[in-house]
């Protein structure tokens, strides 16, 4: 059967060969199915939405209502993926004060476009980010200058305060500042 074999080793030596063969294929193959990887390299998928997200936030409140006045809440409910770049309430209300609004007299078209231009279509994570880049908004009127200096992020006149808050479409990028043109 086999040329390589020596036929005149006893049958008991073939047996116990062919056995501890098997059982040195089957714990390869156990343990190189093992899921219990040590690599955290890689995060574990969220399962919440940018809207999800934001409802949950704590600082997200007035970017919430803005959504809702402006009923784009759908829009990051899906699996379409975007990026954005999410003001505070500080930001939100700085922005309403130094515009004499509030959320409640703020018209609706105005805050649909300012809303528009804190978005980027797809996922946009910080370390795709660089000094110099110029970004497009869903705003189609508005890009984003982005500026790095100092391990400091600027997407126009606003600085990034934590980065890469990862969505299950897409990410979330805090700004202290809403994003004017």
């Amino acid at each position: 059967m086999f040329q390589f074999l020596n036929l005149s080793m006893p049958k008991v030596s073939f047996v116990s060969f062919k056995i501890l063969m098997v059982l040195l294929v089957v714990t390869i193959s156990f343990t190189s199915c093992n899921d219990d990887d040590d690599d955290d390299t890689e995060p574990a998928m969220t399962t919440k939405t940018i809207a999800d997200i934001v409802v949950e936030g704590n600082d997200f409140s007035s970017l919430e209502a803005a959504l809702i006045k402006a009923d784009l809440v759908t829009v990051f409910q899906g699996s379409t993926e975007y990026t954005v770049f999410a003001p505070t309430n500080a930001a939100f209300e700085a922005f309403l004060t130094a515009n004499n609004l509030t959320l409640e007299t703020v018209p609706v078209p105005l805050l649909t476009s300012v809303l528009q231009q804190h978005v980027v279509a797809g996922e946009v994570k910080s370390s795709a980010l660089s000094d110099g880049q110029i970004v497009p908004t869903l705003n189609a009127d508005v890009f984003l200058n982005v500026g790095i200096s100092a391990g400091s992020v600027m997407i126009n006149n606003a600085t990034v305060t934590q980065a890469d808050v990862d969505a299950s479409n897409g990410v979330i990028h805090v700004v202290n500042q809403v994003i004017l043109p």
